[in-house]
């Protein structure tokens, strides 16, 4: 999807992927994409990717089932 200047790229059921080297293709997709590039992989569970290293960079922003919960006060 782009929005002007911005591109979104989405990937979903990330659950599915579960082969070294689509986890491969998927990692260096996010490392090498340019700053007006969002990758996005939406899952139900937890994915094999190695996200440390863009943990570290501040570049991963993740939401687990906790965060999406609604809550009535």
């Amino acid at each position: 999807k782009i929005h002007g200047d911005t591109c979104e790229v989405t990937l979903d059921d990330g659950e599915v992927i579960d082969h070294p080297e689509s986890t491969g293709i998927i990692v260096r997709l996010a490392e090498s994409t340019p700053p007006t590039t969002t990758v996005v992989v939406a899952s139900r569970t937890d994915v094999g990717l190695p996200l440390a290293v863009l943990r570290a960079r501040g570049d991963v922003v993740e939401l687990a089932a906790d965060d999406l919960a609604m809550t009535f006060v």
